[in-house]
């Protein structure tokens, strides 16, 4: 009470007054009746009186509406016989328009149309059921549209839906379009999700496997190989041309030391001082190819310790490579 205003407390007083004074004549009422035996008895006549009363109207009330509704339903069922009848009357008259096209047809027959005549007779048949296909199909149609034309008429005159339906049914709308705008955030959610996914897709697509790894890893190791082999082969030609080249080199000093033998012998073999001269011109050409001899074997030598250095180097590695496999 300590909520309420001195104005609401008025309204609410003045909203109740009228139930305030009825209430009040009726307990007056009451209270002469229950002074006076005679007019107690009075009252209840009245009241037996106006129970009756009440029942006949009712009564009355109720056989009103079922007379409204059967006279309703008489109307609809007087419809319906005459559209029954007008439908009758269209299916005698195209009957009967059938068969005297028939009968015309029929005359026409002869015996050499007379599997096309047939293929008609069938055909105009086909034809004439679907129309009365079609006319009921229509005819059930605007049955339809008749009840269903007088469902929303009861439905308006009653008023609609109560008051609690209409907000239950308020809520469960205002209900969908929430949860249809949570639907549409959601399906944008996921199409989001779905984009960040097929790019985490590319990208994982674009780091290569471990087979692929492992596959890639071969191809460079025969491409390796391919390439070392080559390598050596083209060494290998290096090589033999240096040596053929060096060899060449040599014979071809060496002809022409042997030539300028052959042609210097018969004039010194006669003369002592020149032959010495001679013999010591022989022995400066084998200190020089000794010289040259012990250069190439040293450098042979070199080579050599060079390779079996090289040759462990390799074994090495390869024995550290093996740990990897």
């Amino acid at each position: 009470l300590e909520f309420l205003s001195g104005k609401r407390i008025g309204a609410l007083v003045g909203m109740q007054a009228d139930a305030i004074r009825g209430l009040d004549a009726e307990y007056e009422q009451h209270d002469r009746v229950a002074r006076d035996p005679e007019a107690a008895a009075q009252h209840a006549r009245n009241q037996a009186f106006k129970r009756q009363h009440n029942a006949v109207q009712k009564g009355v009330a109720n056989a009103h509406a079922k007379y409204e509704e059967r006279r309703g339903h008489c109307e609809a069922l007087k419809d319906q016989v005459r559209l029954s009848t007008e439908a009758l009357d269209k299916q005698r008259a195209g009957n009967a328009r059938v068969s005297s096209e028939i009968a015309k047809l029929e005359s026409l027959e002869t015996p050499e149309n007379r599997e096309d005549m047939a293929l008609l007779l069938q055909l105009v048949t086909i034809n004439e059921e679907l129309k009365q296909q079609e006319e009921a199909f229509r005819e059930h149609c605007r049955q339809q549209r008749g009840e269903l034309k007088g469902r929303l008429e009861r439905f308006e005159e009653s008023g609609g839906l109560p008051e609690e339906d209409m907000e239950r049914l308020k809520m469960v709308e205002e209900t969908y379009d929430a949860e249809t705008a949570k639907l549409e955030r959601l399906r944008q959610m996921v199409a989001i999700k779905t984009q960040e996914i097929h790019m985490l897709k590319r990208k994982i697509d674009d780091i290569p496997t471990r087979p692929e790894l492992v596959q890639y890893e071969r191809r460079f190791v025969e491409l390796y190989e391919q390439v070392a082999t080559k390598l050596d082969e083209t060494r290998r030609y290096y090589t033999k041309y240096n040596t053929l080249t060096d060899t060449q080199k040599f014979m071809t000093k060496e002809i022409s030391v042997l030539n300028s033998i052959f042609k210097q012998y018969p004039q010194v073999v006669a003369n002592e001082g020149q032959k010495r001269s001679f013999v010591d011109q022989m022995e400066t050409i084998r200190k020089g190819v000794q010289d040259n001899s012990d250069r190439i074997q040293a450098k042979l030598t070199d080579d050599k310790a060079k390779r079996e250095q090289l040759s462990d180097r390799l074994n090495k590695v390869v024995e550290r490579q093996r740990l990897y496999f």
